[in-house]
């Protein structure tokens, strides 16, 4: 494969892209534009005209706008009263979709933590429980009626309140 020579300035077309050659576009690392809409650290300039946009968004508008025009309210129920027939006979499929679009799809939360972290907090408390610190939170937001027996039982006498109670002022 031969070497072509690049000549800064040239207009070229790739893919139906075109480029100036031998400048590169716009990046951080030599703070050089390759049209002028962007300023030395890459960043668009006031009055960009910004992007062509979804070349298909019109097609996607028109093929809703037939699919609105074909289903009826009456189409939906039916759609809905089949879809929950499904899920009461045992499909979780039908369940899962249904349930999705009636509550929303369930946020997935999860902690991120390494190896060792859990490996040692196993050290530390092997069986999971909770804290005294922990414990003394729980007991003081007991009501009275458990709070005060049990406290007489362990022997304490700290009138702490729990954090959530309003103070005495």
């Amino acid at each position: 494969m031969q070497s072509q020579k690049l000549e800064v300035g040239k207009k070229v077309e790739y893919n139906g892209l075109v480029a100036l050659e031998g400048k590169p576009l716009a990046n951080r690392t030599n703070g050089k534009t390759h049209d002028g809409w962007r300023d030395e650290k890459g960043r668009f300039v006031k009055g960009n005209p910004g992007g062509p946009g979804n070349p298909y968004s019109r097609q996607v508008a028109e093929l809703k706008r037939a699919l609105f025009d074909a289903v009826t309210y009456e189409d939906i129920k039916r759609l809905a009263k089949a879809l929950l027939k499904q899920a009461l006979n045992g499909n979780v499929n039908a369940s899962k979709l249904l349930l999705s679009y009636l509550l929303g799809v369930p946020k997935m939360e999860f902690e991120i933590r390494s190896v060792d972290a859990i490996l040692q907090e196993e050290e530390e408390n092997p069986l999971g429980l909770p804290t005294p610190q922990e414990m003394a939170k729980l007991l003081r937001c007991l009501p009275p009626e458990y709070k005060d027996p049990l406290f007489e039982i362990l022997g304490v006498k700290s009138k702490a309140k729990c954090e959530d109670e309003p103070s005495d002022a």
